[in-house]
């Protein structure tokens, strides 16, 4: 194989990879409801608790609440999260944490797509108010995660809406995690194909048993590898 050919794959690859789902980076978000004080204050003034991958303990208290953001006394909270480009998420992840049905209260959760000027529902996590997801405040062990999978979804925008198991009770959310994969511009599938019809002309020029004199050599180089 050429230097030619082997420069043509190795931008392909590179270019596929780039577009392999991950963990997308973390979005800036924003939420409609105040944060709210009880024990301490479960605020986020900076507005990166819930995606700083500081992940707090099935109990609350454990650590006085300090990667919990919380919300009492509301009928629901919308999260709103956005991207800097265009993402295809395969799943979303939430975590939240029960302590009684009379104070702390697992959520159910809908999560929302802005899609062409509306936000469009594209799933719902339902968790019934039940005493057998109550935990000590103070437990050390790992708080639920709920997760939103098989998605297949493309936006810039996602939402999350947290609604109480029981109305009057507190809300607690912790970290958000988003697997997904940026949704290439024009411009990489276009340098992709280049590359890989520049590959597949050489290929064939080498099967007719000559010499491959590639026309304008450095100039289909720069342009089938660099834009």
């Amino acid at each position: 194989m050429g230097k030619l050919q082997q420069l043509v794959l190795a931008s392909a690859f590179a270019t596929m990879a780039h577009l392999t789902p991950a963990h997308a980076a973390a979005p800036s978000y924003t939420f409609d409801q105040a944060t709210s004080c009880g024990s301490w204050c479960y605020h986020d003034p900076n507005l990166t608790k819930l995606t700083d991958g500081v992940v707090g303990n099935r109990g609350w208290a454990y650590n006085a609440g300090t990667e919990w953001d919380g919300w009492v006394g509301v009928p629901n909270v919308n999260i709103t999260f956005q991207f800097a480009q265009a993402m295809n998420f395969s799943s979303v992840s939430v975590g939240s944490t029960q302590d009684s049905l009379g104070d702390v209260v697992l959520p159910s959760f809908d999560l929302w797509a802005y899609q062409g000027g509306n936000w469009i529902l594209k799933g719902t996590i339902t968790n019934p108010a039940s005493s057998a997801n109550d935990s000590s405040p103070y437990d050390s062990g790992p708080h639920p995660v709920f997760t939103f999978s098989g998605l297949n979804v493309t936006t810039d925008q996602l939402r999350i809406t947290a609604t109480p198991g029981v109305q009057g009770t507190w809300i607690f959310v912790d970290e958000v995690s988003f697997n997904a994969a940026p949704v290439p511009e024009p411009a990489t599938w276009a340098m992709l194909l280049a590359g890989l019809g520049l590959l597949v002309w050489a290929r064939r020029k080498a099967s007719d048993g000559k010499p491959v004199a590639y026309p304008n050599r450095h100039k289909a180089v720069t342009i089938g590898l660099f834009g």
